[in-house]
């Protein structure tokens, strides 16, 4: 994925964004991006911290940013860092777009506002194209920062130069290994899971929408989960991982896993190690997943795939709406026509998307399982 270029020539790369928010009658809050100054190699991907600091705590932010130049925005990291910790289930992003020179994120805390954090850390991973000089700028007309009372803190104008360096980077950019990790209680169940797409292959840098939910018995009452959102990250043997914390579990070894991803039909999942002679020949025949709380549960349900079929309207059914959303957007790689019909993820609507849809409906049931 990296590209590494040997040239001669050292540039300077200069990272140094401070932004006062003043609160009256209150310590002024702080916003920076760190590292302060480095040198950042063209062709490669690094993690830029951007630290929020508020006295009169925060309940939510709304940050929006451009790029000029061969600098741009590759990922917001969903692991945000607090000090003190913040318990992760107050923790609700309500946006995320990167989007060309544009990029967006935003959050929302809830929970008393005694609990509310004051400080925290977003992780952002930029990269560069080529050398030169390129900008980020906070677009602070349009950007939001709310104090615990839910009230607008006033936010200035702020940007940074990028001077990218073709030999290599600096030390200061944070290592992935050292994001933090949610401190779930102790009575949650976190469940890690690897599942397969059909017809999507590797999806560099993407991030798609899911839910799940954990059904079963336990003893001889039924029992379900809240549906938990959460992300599938791309990996390079074209499978999909993510991670999905239930509060307050009850544990139990008959259970099965809901899950749903954007564009894709429920799927029901009974088995430690599902798998199917072709897409959509596997059933939950008969629940019998363990899962635990205070503990991490790890699932490969690579051996089945998820069924693409919930186009547009969620309705559980693939149908002559869905056919026609991806006949109609052949051609087409604008966003909202790419968030609509591109099924294997390659930035365009063609052939083999339609190629991929026709062949599930005329080879599976066509709808979500149950």
């Amino acid at each position: 994925m990296k590209k590494y270029f040997i040239l001669t020539t050292l540039i300077t790369f200069s990272l140094l964004i401070t932004l006062q928010i003043p609160v009256s009658g209150q310590q002024n809050g702080l916003i920076s991006i760190l590292p302060s100054t480095a040198d950042l190699k063209t062709g490669e991907e690094k993690i830029i911290s951007v630290q929020l600091n508020s006295a009169s705590k925060i309940s939510g932010f709304d940050l929006k940013f451009q790029t000029s130049g061969p600098v741009g925005v590759v990922d917001f990291i969903n692991d945000l860092g607090f000090n003190p910790a913040f318990d992760p289930f107050n923790v609700r992003q309500v946006n995320e777009t990167i989007e060309g020179s544009n990029s967006r994120v935003a959050y929302i805390f809830t929970g008393s506002s005694a609990n509310l954090p004051g400080n925290m850390t977003v992780y952002i991973k930029v990269s560069s194209s080529s050398s030169g000089q390129g900008k980020l700028t906070l677009d602070y007309n349009n950007s939001q920062i709310l104090d615990g009372a839910g009230k607008p803190l006033q936010v200035t104008p702020l940007s940074a130069t990028f001077n990218l360096n073709p030999n290599q980077s600096s030390a200061g950019f944070i290592d992935s290994s050292t994001l933090p990790k949610p401190a779930y209680p102790g009575t949650t169940a976190v469940v890690n899971i690897k599942t397969k797409l059909y017809g999507a292959g590797v999806y560099p840098n993407g991030k798609i929408k899911a839910i799940g939910v954990i059904v079963g018995r336990i003893g001889e009452g039924k029992y379900e989960t809240l549906p938990q959102g959460f992300d599938l990250i791309s990996n390079s043997d074209g499978t999909f991982s993510g991670t999905v914390a239930f509060p307050n579990f009850k544990d139990g070894n008959k259970f099965s896993f809901m899950l749903k991803a954007d564009k894709y039909l429920l799927r029901r999942i009974c088995d430690t190690l599902p798998a199917e002679p072709k897409a959509g020949g596997y059933r939950c025949q008969t629940p019998s997943l363990t899962i635990r709380s205070g503990q991490d549960n790890i699932f490969d349900f690579s051996g089945i795939a998820l069924l693409p079929g919930d186009l547009g309207v969620t309705d559980g059914v693939l149908n002559g709406y869905d056919l026609s959303l991806v006949r109609n957007n052949l051609g087409e790689s604008g966003k909202e026509n790419l968030g609509l019909a591109d099924l294997n993820y390659d930035n365009v609507v063609d052939q083999k998307d339609f190629a991929i849809i026709q062949y599930v409906a005329s080879n599976t049931g066509r709808k979500a399982d149950q």
